[in-house]
């Protein structure tokens, strides 16, 4: 078992960070286009539907519930197929094409919906299993430290969880895994020893993104506080358009910033897990 890297891990994922930041935003702009035009689409078949309804609650309640199961699907359908053709980009196993990308993210959309619905329901049993056992316990000794205690020992555990299943998108996205299970398996085998190692650089890398989103929000929050002084400070004051735009601009940027950069960290640790040799990231997409 190879050593996991967590400066090595950061070095590839701004290698690949500013070899792939085109196409991925290109990609990120594709996938808000039609997750609105979703949205759009399937809310007016939802206010058409209650018009249709003729003010029967029934029909009405029945077409809207309707429209936000679907809706909702559609949702999740289209998130699952940008996040795994962001991955795909992260991988010089494939061709670096915005194309290639959001066809191998469509063969990922089941899966994933597979794998979703696996950790839920694992995650349900595991929950139901582990409450009673604690509430039994809880109301056996009458102590509120038990509660406490089986708490943080839950919280430790989606921890665990959540890092060993971490690279369930690449194993699917990148390594065209389309059976769920195999896919968890295949992320479980990765990460096995390297759990604390990965703790360290998400701490690390959420840190250092809170430290730069807050950094953002108050330089552009001090503009519109600036422009609101400038109105002469009264408590009905409004800020002007450019800062108000100001502020929206440098959130969708840090946001879109943040989001390439989180999903070329997840290429950049599969990179190592999988035992793949670290090449010139800029020479490989060049």
């Amino acid at each position: 078992m190879q050593k996991f890297s967590v400066g090595q891990a950061l070095s590839t994922a701004f290698e690949i960070f500013k070899a792939r930041f085109v196409p991925m935003a290109i990609l990120t702009v594709i996938y808000y286009a039609i997750l609105f035009a979703i949205m759009g689409t399937v809310g007016m078949a939802m206010i058409g539907s209650m018009a249709m309804g003729g003010g029967d609650p029934i029909s009405s309640g029945a077409g809207a519930l309707g429209g936000m199961i679907l809706l909702y699907l559609a949702i999740y359908a289209i998130n699952f197929w940008q996040q795994a053709a962001m991955c795909r980009l992260t991988s010089d196993r494939h061709e670096p094409s915005v194309g290639a990308a959001m066809t191998a993210g469509l063969g990922a959309i089941l899966p994933l919906f597979g794998v979703l619905v696996l950790v839920l329901v694992a995650g349900f049993v595991v929950a139901l299993v582990f409450g009673i056992a604690i509430g039994g316990a809880a109301m056996g000794t009458q102590s509120s430290a038990v509660g406490v205690i089986a708490g943080l020992a839950m919280l430790a555990g989606v921890i665990y969880l959540a890092l060993r299943l971490s690279m369930t998108l690449p194993a699917i996205a990148i390594e065209d895994h389309r059976n769920p299970i195999t896919a968890l398996r295949r992320s479980w085998d990765m990460t096995r020893g390297h759990v604390l190692r990965l703790l360290a650089l998400f701490v690390i890398v959420g840190v250092v993104m809170g430290l730069v989103g807050f950094t953002v929000l108050s330089a552009t929050a001090g503009g519109m506080m600036a422009s609101m002084a400038a109105g002469g400070g009264a408590p009905g004051a409004v800020p002007s358009m450019a800062a108000m735009g100001s502020l929206f601009v440098a959130m969708v940027l840090f946001g879109l910033t943040l989001g390439i950069f989180l999903m070329a960290l997840i290429g950049a640790i599969h990179r190592q897990l999988s035992g793949e040799s670290v090449a010139e990231v800029e020479a490989t997409f060049a």
